[in-house]
Parts: structure tokens; C-alpha cells; sequence
């Protein structure tokens, strides 16, 4: 009896030293199911949501990760806004990789919200998966904060950097607002020098240029509206 009791705690021990490891161990983690808000009152995101790949140029390779869900309950506003943020481990830790936020139109039925994270941006990053998304449901006194759960392990460079783009205001294209840019130079009587890099990210586009031995080095803000910003730059020495 006395043997079988000391095996007994030896396993209780193994069992618990064990669990430490994985909740204090940086770095170490389980993919738990989500168990979202179902049930709960209010706005509210059902969770679990779903994960897919986007392919906006329909030429076969994923340009966009999306994530879709359904949103319900009760609401007292015309519109809402669907947050995420999608990090990647760097190391021990996790660090914001892209950020979107989408409008949505409510009319008292359960709404499926989709958001997009453009894979440019995280082909440029060279960052693999599984990322973790977190969501915020922002709205007329609503201000909720979910973890949606990790995706699968995509890698990196199986998204391509395409031209088109899928923003909250629908679909536009990268070489439409380079035209922009190189119009407002125009206009504005400014030499931009060699383009060094153009990327979507945080629902704007950003375009980095060279500048000239006269000009100096310029990056643009580009608003799916339309809305052009521009800051000088400190070159690279």
C-alpha cells in the first residue's frame, strides 16, 4: 500500500512540475480552443471565428489572410467597427505585425465581419505563422476586446505582393496611388528620387523615397480616401 501511495505522488509531482513548464517557460504555448462569447449578453464577436486565404487578384496566390465572424446580440447603433491585430512570436515575445480596422453597417440582424490583412506587408516582414489575432468591436457604448485565436503556420513567402489591395472602402490598387504621389510631386514642384519601398500596413499605404543629392528623403502616407501626408526622412548613413 505504502509503494502504491508514493507512485501515486511521484505522478502528482511529474503532472505539476510539468504544467509549470508550459504556463512559465516563455515562448511555450498551447493552441486552446477559443471559447468566445457565446451565451453572453450584449454586442458581442461569436467566437470561434474563421481563418482563410485571400486571393484578390484571382491568380492563384494568396495576397490577403482574412478572418471572418459573426457578430450579434444587442445594439443600439447604425454602424460598428471591427479591430485586429495580428502578432507575430519575435523571440519570447509577441509583436504587432499589422493592424486593421473595419466599418460595418447594422441593422439589428447578426452581421459576418470579415477583416483583411494585407500579405504583402507580411512577405516584406518575413515573419511565419501561427500568428495570434487579437480583436476590439468598438461602437455606440460598446468598447470589447476578444482573443480570437492563432492561425495555422503559414509561412511567410506564400503570400505575394500584389498590386491590388482590399481596404475597408473596398478594393484598390498599389500603381494607382504611386500615380498619385508622383501628381501631387508634380504639382508641389518636388523631385522624389528612386522609389525604395511601397507596402500596405495600418490601412494606409506607405511609400519611401530616395530623394536627391538637392531633395532629401521623403515618406508619403497614402489614405484609402484618397488623403496624401508626407514627412521628410533621415537617410540611412
Amino acid at each position: 500500500m505504502k509503494h502504491s501511495t508514493a507512485r501515486y505522488l511521484v505522478l502528482f509531482l511529474s503532472l505539476f512540475f510539468l504544467s509549470l513548464v508550459f504556463f512559465l517557460v516563455p515562448g511555450v504555448f498551447f493552441l486552446a480552443p477559443v471559447t468566445g462569447s457565446q451565451g453572453e449578453e450584449g454586442f458581442y464577436p461569436a467566437l470561434p471565428g474563421r481563418f482563410f486565404l485571400a486571393d484578390a487578384n484571382e491568380n492563384q496566390v494568396p495576397d490577403h489572410l482574412g478572418f471572418t465572424v459573426l457578430v450579434k446580440g444587442n445594439y443600439a447603433g447604425e454602424k460598428f467597427w471591427l479591430c485586429g491585430e495580428l502578432q507575430a512570436l519575435v523571440g519570447d515575445d509577441w509583436q504587432t505585425l499589422a493592424y486593421t480596422a473595419q466599418e460595418f453597417d447594422w441593422a439589428g440582424a447578426p452581421v459576418e465581419a470579415s477583416i483583411y490583412f494585407y500579405g504583402g506587408e507580411i512577405r516584406r516582414l518575413q515573419q511565419d505563422g501561427p500568428f495570434r489575432l487579437l480583436l476590439q468591436l468598438k461602437g455606440v457604448n460598446v468598447d470589447r476586446q476578444e482573443f480570437a485565436g492563432f492561425t495555422p503556420s503559414y509561412r511567410y513567402d506564400a503570400f505575394e505582393k500584389a498590386d491590388l489591395v482590399l481596404t475597408g472602402g473596398g478594393v484598390q490598387k498599389t500603381s494607382e496611388v504611386l500615380q498619385m504621389v508622383e501628381d501631387w510631386a508634380k504639382v508641389n514642384r518636388v523631385t522624389l528620387g528612386p522609389l525604395e519601398e511601397v507596402t500596405y500596413t495600418f490601412d494606409r499605404w506607405r511609400l519611401d523615397y530616395k530623394g536627391t543629392r538637392k531633395e532629401p528623403a521623403r515618406r508619403f502616407w497614402v489614405e484609402p480616401t484618397g488623403k496624401i501626408s508626407c514627412a521628410t526622412r533621415v537617410r540611412a548613413r
